[in-house]
């Protein structure tokens, strides 16, 4: 058996099919598939295949990395709430301002290393 939870990925696209102004046929649109095939991911029938996971999270206005995380047991689904992006921002915000100064700093140097990959 998997150590991950790849049945988190149904249960994000349903909690993102919750935010207002979204529906199934939506995101079939966005994604290019039949609706049939967002209604088996819903269901649980069927998952949306690895290599569109990123697709997926662009579709659905989620950070990247969002799913990857959760199947990894690193996210809990029920905190990607029905947010507009700059309100979940500040969510994100005010636990990061929760946290002790080791793990705060840890973070910022985490961030600066990745910013250093990236740029460089």
């Amino acid at each position: 058996m998997s150590p991950y939870n790849e049945g988190v990925v149904t249960d994000i696209i349903v909690k993102a099919l919750e935010r207002p102004g979204w529906n199934q046929a939506r995101l079939a649109r966005a994604l290019d598939v039949r609706p049939q095939t967002v209604n088996k991911w819903v269901k649980g029938e069927n998952r949306p295949p690895i290599e569109r996971w990123s697709d997926l999270e662009q579709a659905l206005e989620l950070r990247q990395g969002t799913i990857l995380d959760a199947v990894r047991g690193q996210l809990d689904v029920d905190a990607l709430e029905a947010k507009p992006k700059g309100k979940a921002r500040v969510d994100f915000n005010s636990r990061i301002a929760r946290l002790s100064p080791e793990d705060q700093k840890y973070i910022d140097d985490l961030v600066e290393r990745l910013l250093r990959e990236h740029d460089g």
